[in-house]
């Protein structure tokens, strides 16, 4: 009875493993630049956006998610005395 009972408490809360508990597959380091933008938000975006459609060509859609991605770097300079541009780097990871 005691194994059943155990039995069933774990079926209970094995759909509650958030994300970060599941086993995650990462691929290899993606750096992107993005375009010239008036503020660093902008040029973050556009990198980003950058990182995206390379890790779409290059692993697929399951990997393409900044956020689900590890490692992440992201370095802003200014381009000229009125823009910035930003580079980031990261691995690109799905769960």
């Amino acid at each position: 009875m005691i194994r059943l009972t155990t039995f069933i408490m774990v079926l209970m809360f094995l759909p509650t493993l958030t994300a970060e508990a599941r086993p995650q597959r990462c691929g290899h380091r993606v750096e992107a630049a993005g375009v010239r933008h008036v503020t660093t938000f902008l040029a973050r975006q556009s990198a980003r956006e950058a990182w995206r459609r390379l890790v779409l060509a290059k692993y697929g859609r399951e990997y393409a998610n900044w956020e689900m991605a590890a490692y992440k770097r992201v370095r802003c300079e200014s381009a000229s005395p009125m823009t910035e541009r930003c580079v980031v780097v990261a691995r690109p990871c799905r769960f």
